[in-house]
């Protein structure tokens, strides 16, 4: 009857959708059912707390009296300041939230406390000292001088908290003082992982939350329900944290690992408790081929910028955009499980399931959603030079493929070609990414063979036509010319091309004669051979 009556207030106040509802629903519950859950479904509350302070003046009067207290600091019986003095950490020895008692220092603070203690220190070092990020604010704008640090016992990881009515006037868009809430022992069945491993990667993610509010934080009820547009990025970037500061932990790979199977059916920005969890990959993508600045200059951007456009902009002085990452991204995805490489993608790729790819070739020309992926398995029946081009009313979707399942090709916009060589031993990944947020529709995947030819065979030499043109050169080959005798002349390779000029120059960049010459061209399983007659 309570879930109906909630339903029912929240519909009135113009809150649609059920996944907002059921995440403060959930927080709720989580945060007051008065004994620990048995599995935890969300590793982190912050994104339900912002939820409950929105909607809280439209709930009923009973349910404002049962979730208040979750609006107002902790309070608890001890507190006791870090080695470092970055932290004051407030701990209960008895009641509901107490911490485990045990002293083996015997110095009257608790072992898990002592730990934490540390764990925070260590955690603000990377994030701060080494990572660049702005410590997070205190409530005048200045960075904080012993960030508030509490234990609670929750259906939740951590949850960073604040007060929604104080903006911090000082500091440009929406930023805020916080405070932490960490799991009060991390025991039991209900965690992924347990004790002080749980422990620190839900500090290094929960801090960077903190951190996050002294950028920019954006919400909003302009649509008729609570908003936070960036949210999937902030938890994203939390995720990537506690995995860069204690990477042998490896608590994110359980939502990895729950993500692959239904990757293409999940938009980029969705928060689902799960997916903004596993594209932590993504920023681990980035990481390993730009760097780990590149997350703190994102962040930079967001002051200014939403999430997406702070990402793409930061590209681009990367000679990179979100549109070609995304895809690249996709790409990534392939090489978990089974085909994992760690030394060229995710370095904990064989701890990941296989990536779902759908053996259905019809599924090549059906809707892409906006910021979605699509990956295809097709079969060929010949080793050859291939040219695909996917045909669709927009030019905004990207077209790339995985070849022998170990070269990802370079992806190029709907409605141009590519040309690239596939053996019939390897199945064929299609790869398809709309990084857009509208839906692409009345797509169409084409594919044939395209062998690589001479152009005007034979080639007559004028005065203004000095070269030899290739047609149809997969990117990835290249072109050896032999002459009738079958000795080498000169071995040439596309430059982000699939036209390749030759010179008429040999090796020792002399001049060749007329006659007729080979060709071979080869890559990854693949050759093919072909001549050409030149006439001067």
């Amino acid at each position: 009857m309570m879930r109906r009556f909630l339903l029912l207030i929240l519909l009135a106040f113009g809150i649609s959708r059920a996944d907002v509802l059921q995440d403060i629903r959930q927080y709720i519950q989580a945060r007051t059912q008065g004994q620990a859950p048995q599995k935890i479904e969300a590793k982190c509350g912050f994104g339900p707390a912002l939820e409950l302070r929105l909607a809280y003046p439209y709930l009923p009067a009973s349910l404002q009296k049962l979730s208040a207290p979750l609006l107002l600091k902790p309070k608890r019986q001890y507190s006791v300041v870090s080695p470092s003095g970055h932290f004051t950490l407030h701990y209960d020895l008895t009641g509901y939230n107490k911490v485990p008692a045990k002293d083996s220092l015997k110095n009257g603070i608790p072992d898990y406390i002592d730990s934490a203690a540390v764990i925070l220190d260590h955690v603000w070092d990377v994030e701060i000292n080494q990572l660049g990020f702005r410590p997070p604010p205190d409530s005048t704008g200045q960075p904080v001088k012993s960030y508030p640090v509490y234990f609670t016992n929750m259906g939740y990881y951590g949850v960073t908290n604040f007060d929604l009515n104080e903006d911090i006037a000082s500091l440009p868009g929406q930023n805020y003082a916080s405070y932490l809430e960490l799991h009060n022992n991390f025991a039991g069945s209900g965690f992924a992982t347990n004790g002080l491993d749980a422990l620190k990667v839900t500090a290094a993610h929960e801090f960077h939350h903190a951190i996050q509010l002294g950028y920019q934080l954006r919400w909003n009820n302009e649509n008729g329900f609570p908003e936070l547009p960036d949210r999937f990025f902030m938890e994203m970037t939390s995720t990537f944290m506690e995995d860069y500061v204690y990477d042998s932990i490896n608590d994110y790979v359980q939502y990895v690992n729950r993500f692959l199977p239904v990757a293409d059916s999940k938009p980029f920005n969705i928060t689902d408790n799960n997916t903004e969890y596993a594209n932590c990959l993504y920023l681990k993508m980035l990481s390993k081929t730009d760097g780990v600045d590149i997350i703190r200059k994102i962040w930079e951007k967001i002051v200014r910028y939403p999430a997406l456009q702070a990402v793409d902009l930061t590209l681009r002085n990367y000679s990179d955009s979100f549109d070609k990452s995304f895809n690249r991204y996709a790409d990534w995805l392939y090489f978990s499980g089974h085909h994992a490489d760690s030394l060229h993608y995710f370095k904990d790729g064989a701890l990941f399931n296989d990536l779902q790819v759908s053996r259905n070739e019809q599924d090549l020309n059906k809707t892409l959603n906006a910021l979605s992926m699509r990956h295809v398995r097709l079969l060929l029946d010949e080793t050859s030079v291939y040219r695909a081009r996917v045909r669709c009313p927009s030019d905004y979707g990207r077209l790339s493929h995985i070849l022998n399942e170990q070269e990802i090709q370079t992806s190029v916009r709907f409605n141009r070609t590519q040309y690239f060589s596939q053996s019939k031993r390897y199945p064929l990944i299609v790869v398809l990414t709309n990084s857009t947020t509208d839906n692409l529709e009345s797509i169409n995947y084409s594919l044939s063979k395209a062998p690589t030819i001479v152009k005007k065979n034979p080639v007559t030499i004028a005065r203004h036509a000095d070269r030899v043109e290739f047609l149809n050169v997969p990117l990835q080959t290249q072109i050896t010319i032999f002459n009738i005798l079958g000795q080498k002349i000169k071995t040439i390779r596309p430059m982000g091309s699939n036209t390749v000029f030759w010179d008429l120059k040999d090796r020792q960049n002399r001049y060749v004669a007329s006659g007729t010459y080979l060709y071979l061209v080869k890559g990854t399983d693949f050759k093919a051979v072909g001549k050409f007659m030149l006439i001067k």
